[in-house]
């Protein structure tokens, strides 16, 4: 009974947890090492939904949940994980490091104001480190597996590029300049990305008027669809309004086609997550100033002026 009653209390916290509803004191934490391993304790639930989804789709005879899919999938997740365990320090270290020589102002990590300062930093930082992923070429090539599904389920959302470990965290450094505590920060990445787990499904339509501040379910099936109009929108994580203030927002307007421009056809793990390098790899056959435009060519309308000469 009682291992009963912890499990349901474990399943009540993650339901929290993926709407981002905390306790806000009880999550301040004055060191890095008292942070818990939020991600972690939330991958029970990950895969408990992702499998009450597979079944659900699977008995509606919808054609939407393939098992190879699932599997190339979950098996991201799991060596994400493992790189993470093994190299997450490195953008902690950095963020630390960085905090404790150069911060501007000193920032309390137990104030209610600065929780809530932090939730909208990270998820700022998180745009435009979501927006560089999909506009500068040698980070595509990291963030395509992410993309590569041609399903939208809860198993896609834990097929995470492995590459990211090394090179995502740099793009919370103003958050440390600012003076925001390293384990508050932590804490609200950790917040960040599970909240993203839950949009990443067709079974939830519209929400009305929450989609107006909030990522959903329908933004974000446009940020994975291939349909001309829908490519590269919606770059939010937790918030819209970015995309909304910086020109990149796109409602659900048609059905989305799911995958990449040019899918990778394969559900090999490394094909899935290292195969965009290859055309990355092709520019060192050119002259080096080509290269380096094709190594860091950006798209995007603001990348786009930063990066073309």
């Amino acid at each position: 009974m009682e291992a009963a009653a912890s499990l349901g209390d474990q399943m009540r916290s993650a339901a929290l947890d993926l709407l981002y509803i905390r306790n806000v004191t009880a999550t301040c934490r004055q060191h890095v090492h008292q942070v818990p391993d939020y991600t972690r304790q939330a991958v029970p639930a990950f895969l408990l939904l992702a499998l009450l989804e597979f079944v659900l789709l699977q008995t509606r005879h919808r054609g939407r949940a393939a098992f190879a899919d699932h599997t190339v999938s979950l098996a991201s997740g799991m060596v994400h994980l493992v790189v993470s365990a093994g190299c997450g320090f490195l953008p902690v270290w950095a963020y630390a490091t960085i905090w404790q020589r150069w911060r501007l102002f000193e920032l309390p990590w137990d104030s209610v104001g600065v929780w809530w300062l932090t939730l909208v930093g990270v998820d700022f930082c998180f745009y435009w480190q979501h927006r560089a992923l999909h506009e500068v070429n040698c980070l595509w090539a990291m963030h395509q597996a992410h993309h590569s599904s041609e399903y939208f389920n809860l198993s896609a959302a834990q097929r995470q590029p492995v590459l990211q470990t090394f090179v995502t965290g740099v793009f919370y450094l103003p958050l440390a300049v600012l003076g925001v505590p390293p384990a508050m920060w932590l804490s609200h990445r950790a917040f960040n990305f599970i909240y993203q787990f839950w949009i990443h499904t067709e079974l939830v339509g519209s929400l009305g008027p929450l989609e107006l501040v909030f990522n959903t379910a329908s933004h974000h099936r446009v940020h994975h669809a291939s349909n001309p109009r829908y490519l590269d929108r919606n770059y939010g994580g937790f918030l819209i309004v970015w995309d909304r203030l910086f020109g990149t927002f796109c409602a659900e307007a048609e059905p989305p086609t799911y995958g990449l421009v040019h899918n990778v056809d394969s559900f090999d793990l490394w094909t899935v997550q290292l195969g965009a390098f290859a055309r990355v790899a092709a520019a060192y056959s050119v002259p080096a100033r080509a290269a380096l435009q094709l190594y860091v060519a950006a798209h995007g309308t603001l990348l786009g002026v930063a990066l073309r000469w």
